[in-house]
């Protein structure tokens, strides 16, 4: 069955003219701030979350010669791309690498048992141009201080392949889907850090009792006083109640200002700027400001959206890439997105 591979295990020939790992190395990003944002902003892992959860449910299925395939190369790799890794494993890294970096690193290689691993590569991978710059020669990444090269294009194994999303600005390396909201994602952060501030030096309390000068009360009358009114007005199950002062004393409530509710709206608009530009509808994020959007067949519409508008289309450039990927070995494969009918989809 592996008859068709006997070939593709030669060593890479490290002199070879086409490939340089020196000195034309792309510019390589700092994706830094984009995994804070994602570790940080409960509104963007929310949303990434519904995404790769969403994709990572999809039924990926291999065919060959356009008949479902149960025994070939590419279907056992599917079904186990490494040690104690399962392909919902893989495609979850692989999708949240995608929308994190704007690029997913794949590896297919033989190894020490004989069998084969696809991997996911590490976000540090770096694209390497030919002497020309003008086409990809092989990529390149660290670990454990050993680099590793790897000629691109080739038909031998070790194969990397290279998912990434358009960039207007950068014709190697993806746009990250983090990018366009991060102005709403500081904003969203920087409130987050108000409204921690207002709580932890200027935090109001829900009251304010005044007592007439005539009845001054010491510093243990006054301690006194509060755990008195606090057991005996304080509490879930005292709440609403009614409670009567003499006329020495007024109650005196606080609410929110104008001010304060302005920094909840902004919250509000950044959640849904954020949901929006990643492809979510806020809806589903926990965004419940508006009366009304909230119903189960709003909620089932949204849901419909988003899987057409989002998930579908991701996925269906997923199925696309993995089998481009895998005709490098098996021109017959055909990897597609099949529902729980058994329809392609």
């Amino acid at each position: 069955m592996f008859n068709y591979v006997k070939n593709f295990f030669k060593v890479n020939n490290s002199s070879d003219s086409s490939i340089v790992f020196s000195d034309v190395n792309c510019d390589v990003h700092d994706y830094s701030s984009n995994v804070d944002l994602v570790l940080k902003n409960a509104c963007i892992n929310r949303s990434i979350s519904l995404i790769v959860n969403s994709i990572t449910s999809l039924n990926f299925v291999v065919f060959k010669d356009g008949v479902k395939d149960n025994s070939s190369f590419v279907f056992n790799i599917l079904c186990n791309p490494s040690d104690s890794v399962y392909f919902s494993d893989f495609i979850e890294t692989f999708v949240w690498n995608f929308l994190i970096y704007g690029n997913s690193f794949v590896l297919l290689n033989k190894n020490e048992l004989n069998s084969f691993d696809l991997i996911n590569l590490p976000s540090s991978t770096s694209v390497y141009l030919n002497e020309s710059k003008t086409k990809v020669a092989g990529y390149t990444y660290s670990i454990n201080e050993k680099k590793q090269n790897f000629v691109a294009n080739n038909k031998d194994l070790p194969l990397v392949g290279h998912f990434k999303r358009f960039n207007p600005t950068n014709t190697w390396y993806g746009y990250s889907f983090i990018d366009p909201v991060r102005s709403s994602a500081n904003l969203y952060q920087q409130i987050d850090r108000h409204n921690l501030s207002v709580i932890s030096n200027g935090g109001r309390p829900s009251g304010i009792l005044s007592i007439s000068p005539s009845k001054m009360l010491t510093s243990e009358e006054k301690v006194d006083f509060a755990k008195r009114f606090k057991e005996q007005n304080a509490g879930p199950d005292k709440a609403g109640q009614i409670f009567v002062l003499n006329g020495d004393c007024q109650w005196h409530q606080l609410s929110g200002t104008v001010k304060d509710m302005d920094y909840s709206d902004a919250a509000r608009r950044a959640v849904r700027s954020i949901a929006s530009g990643l492809g979510v509808p806020a809806n589903l994020v926990g965004d419940l400001s508006i009366s009304g959007e909230n119903s189960r067949a709003n909620i089932d519409g949204l849901f419909e959206i988003f899987n057409k508008s989002t998930v579908m289309p991701l996925a269906n450039k997923i199925s696309q890439f993995l089998t481009n990927f895998f005709r490098t070995i098996d021109s017959k494969i055909e990897i597609k997105l099949v529902d729980d009918n058994g329809k392609i989809e």
